[in-house]
């Protein structure tokens, strides 16, 4: 005769199967962040190689942040971004997202109503290289060339990558946001002034001193403070790929160096490193 459980027994099987469960959750969850970290540590990896193939290819050359041609237009919208140009190195369009990098904004979706990751979007290359989980240092890598009559504009004129004398302590590209950047009124899509609630990335990192906007206190996840850098899986570190071409999470507070100058706070921005 096959003798049943007692309801003591089946009692104690939940209570096992319960703290087992508390147990492992937290460990399965710290692992899909730890995978996700090293598929966008694998992203920035790809990029930086794919850059420095870039530089070879057009005599050391470091690429334009964004330049702009007519017509503006689908699929690029009049605009090309620094990720459209590294993309024919990489051949692979979904590098440029971290994995956490999911979340859409009214303001991406623009004139069509299909936000960045749609594959009907007919921007999406444009979008691909406005809003990149990971952004490049606008502030020096390109010479900022004032745009006649449009005050707080710019050109985007490349440097060679040979006159950064540090280029090993250089930031190149690193993680970003726009999350709580202000988009004025007539941007595609809106028709008024919104604020982007999402932390979405971005094409561009500012410098400490950058003359566009200054570093504050770091208040994670906002685009306003730290030059639009953000960690995405550490609040005081970001990924960081640097001039050439090798990849590292680096402690926030360290890109901006001590000193009081300008050159000085600037330092693993403008090429001159810690030396």
């Amino acid at each position: 005769m096959r003798r049943a459980f007692t309801l003591i027994e089946l009692l104690v099987v939940i209570a096992i199967i319960a703290i087992l469960a508390s147990i492992l959750f937290p460990v399965f969850a710290q692992a899909r962040t730890a995978a996700k970290k090293t598929a966008s540590l694998n992203n920035l990896k790809q990029i930086g190689l794919g850059s420095v193939m870039y530089f070879a290819d057009n005599d050391d050359m470091i690429f334009p942040i964004q330049y702009r041609f007519t017509p503006v237009a689908p699929p690029d919208n009049g605009t090309k971004f620094w990720a459209n140009l590294v993309q024919p190195y990489t051949k692979n369009d979904q590098i440029f997202f971290c994995p956490t990098d999911r979340a859409d904004d009214p303001y991406i979706a623009l004139t069509t109503g299909k936000a960045r990751f749609d594959s009907s979007n007919i921007y999406k290359p444009y979008l691909i290289g406005l809003t990149p989980s990971y952004g490049m240092n606008s502030t020096y890598l390109n010479f900022l060339e004032p745009v006649p009559g449009q005050p707080g504009r710019f050109n985007n004129v490349p440097l060679s990558q040979s006159s950064f004398a540090a280029s090993s302590e250089t930031v190149m590209i690193g993680e970003a946001t726009m999350k709580d950047t202000v988009v004025p009124t007539g941007a595609p899509g809106t028709g008024s002034t919104v604020t982007i609630a999402n932390t979405i990335g971005y094409h561009s990192l500012q410098a400490p001193n950058d003359p566009r906007g200054a570093w504050s206190a770091y208040v994670a996840p906002d685009a306003r403070s730290q030059g639009k850098l953000i960690g995405r899986f550490d609040k005081k570190s970001a990924l960081i790929a640097w001039l050439d071409g090798h990849v590292k999470y680096t402690a926030i507070s360290r890109l901006r160096g001590t000193g009081t100058t300008v050159e000085e706070q600037d330092r693993f921005w403008n090429g001159r490193g810690s030396q």
